[in-house]
Parts: C-alpha cells; structure tokens; sequence
C-alpha cells in the first residue's frame, strides 16, 4: 500500500470541500432528512423493531427501582451508537485515502492498476461507505433524541401526577364556586307542591269524607265497575 502523498492530501481536500464532495455531502444530508421522515412511517414489524416494548425500552418504562439501571442501559446504548459511528468516520477516511492513492498510482503507472485497485471501484466504495456513515450517524442523532424526549415525556408525567395528587379533591369546586354568582345555594330547598300555601288551602270544606275506590253494579248488565269516589 503507497504511502499518501500530497497529491492525495489535495484530492482529499477537493472532495470535501469542492464541487465533487459538496454534491456528495448534500445528496447525503438529504438521505438524513428522508431518513428521520420515514423512521416514524414504518409499519409493523418494522415499527416494533423501532419502538420495542421489551429489554431497554420496557425497563425504561418502569418508575419502580429499576429506573437506575434503564438510564445506565440507555447510556451505554448511546456509547455504543457513538463508537459505531466513530468506527465508520475511520474507515471512510481510509478508503477516500485509498482513492486519493489509487488515483495517484493510474496517473504515474496506469499499467500496474488491477481491478482492487481500480479508481471507479474505489469510488464506488466510498461512495457506499459514506452512506452507511451518513446511515449511522442519521440513527444515532434520532436514538439520542429520542432518548431524551421519552426522558422528558417521563418527567412531565410524573410532575404532572405529583402536582395532580396533591391538590385537595374539592379545590377545583371551590375555586369554581367562588368565582360564579348564578349558582344555586345547596342549602336551598326543594320546590315541592304541597309546600305551596295559597288563601283556602285549609278551609273545613274542601276536606273529603270519604276517599277510595268502589266497585258499582250496573243495573242492566249487572257487571260491576271500579271507580274513585270522593264524598264530600
């Protein structure tokens, strides 16, 4: 393997600064944007898969006294992300050397180039390796944030219950009450007819006798009808 020379540090340069690289870095900043659009559009069993309901996840759900060791599995996921992704900054510095190198060596000895050592196939490989990188890096930021945002939905729930569960049960009412005047006071009582007085309600002669139900026989067809009697 040859040694980079300063060709290959120019060629390096071109391609992440210049027309070629901006092109690529752009066609890569839109696959992330697709990507973190289409992660919350997958359908099961892909969308299990993104939002687990056991191992870290499940245990992270958990207010109990495993909550410690949820937030230590999440970091060290995190860690694991970053590793990941450094790993893949490595090799795809590597292989653009490589390109720089085999660009170099088909310039000064094109006769030697084999097909390993061929610019479009190394080309071809950083241009894959850039976006698996592109791929990985989109997961980890999207596994970060999500992190902290069930880390945040979690706390607001839990200030939520704790705000809620300390409040006195009539403390809404009260507050209702006290800034309402149409209400009707509760010790008020019922509107009953028979509690309503008006002049000769208790005079002797609207008193009945006697009250019920008899039974009458007809005198043709000798039945009997039931019927309310008042005698007066």
């Amino acid at each position: 393997m040859l040694k980079p020379t300063h060709d290959n540090v120019q060629h390096l340069k071109l391609l992440n600064t210049g027309t070629c690289g901006g092109m690529l870095m752009n066609r890569l900043k839109g696959v992330q944007v697709m990507l973190l659009h289409m992660l919350e559009l997958l359908p099961p069993p892909w969308h299990n898969w993104l939002y687990p309901t056991s191992g870290t996840e499940a245990v992270c759900r958990d207010q109990g006294p495993h909550q410690d060791g949820a937030l230590q599995n999440i970091q060290n996921d995190t860690g694991k992300l970053a590793t990941v992704v450094a790993k893949e900054h490595e090799l795809s510095a590597k292989l653009i050397g490589d390109l720089g190198t085999h660009i170099s060596i088909l310039k000064n000895t094109p006769l030697s180039i084999t097909a390993k050592t061929d610019p479009y196939v190394a080309n071809q490989s950083v241009a894959c390796q850039l976006m698996k990188q592109a791929l990985q890096s989109t997961w980890s930021t999207f596994s970060e944030w999500r992190n902290r945002m069930d880390a945040s939905i979690r706390e607001t729930y839990n200030t939520l219950e704790r705000d809620m569960s300390a409040l006195p049960p009539d403390r809404e009412w009260i507050a209702f009450a006290a800034c309402e005047d149409h209400l009707v006071d509760p010790e008020t009582l019922l509107q009953d007819p028979q509690n309503i007085s008006y002049p000769s309600k208790e005079d002797p002669s609207i008193v009945p006798v006697h009250i019920g139900l008899l039974e009458r026989k007809k005198r043709y067809t000798c039945t009997y009808r039931e019927a309310y009697y008042v005698n007066a």
